[in-house]
């Protein structure tokens, strides 16, 4: 892993770039079925960039605290050559997944949360263009009249 870590940074960088730019935000998004309405849960459990990258940044917070218990427990007087030897791209690499993962949680967060305010405005605007009851409509001879015209020969 350690000698690729321009190519992560790069693919870091890039998703930085889409997660800024709104009209890309779905890119980062798991794909939704054919009928375009799936639970959170499904959509939880797909693979997606949001979702590796959480996983990522999971890993990387485990491997920092356990590098910084290492140094707790060695002599601290004394250094050890294997700090001297960790790969220097590597501790690069960890605050851009970090931060990377904070950026593109945040926007596909916003997103979601503009698709739910979104699809609760359709429901109401559904709701409110629904014919209305008779009784809502109608006078009292208005009533009459439409219920004889059904019984009519």
């Amino acid at each position: 892993m350690a000698r690729h870590v321009p190519l992560y940074r790069a693919l870091l960088e890039l998703l930085r770039a889409i997660a800024s730019c709104t009209s890309m935000v779905p890119l980062l998004l798991p794909l939704t079925g054919e009928n375009g309405e799936e639970e959170e849960e499904q959509l939880e459990s797909q693979a997606s960039v949001g979702t590796l990258l959480a996983k990522m940044k999971t890993c990387v917070d485990t491997y920092t605290n356990r590098l910084r218990s290492k140094k707790d427990k060695s002599k601290p007087g004394v250094k050890s050559e294997t700090s001297d030897q960790e790969p220097e791209g590597l501790t690069l690499l960890v605050p851009d997944i970090q931060r990377t993962a904070e950026i593109v949680y945040a926007a596909t967060t916003s997103l979601r949360q503009a698709n739910q305010e979104r699809k609760l405005a359709e429901s109401s605007k559904k709701a409110a263009m629904k014919p209305k009851p008779l009784s809502v409509l109608r006078s009292l001879e208005e009533k009459y009249v439409a219920v004889m015209k059904k019984l009519q020969f």
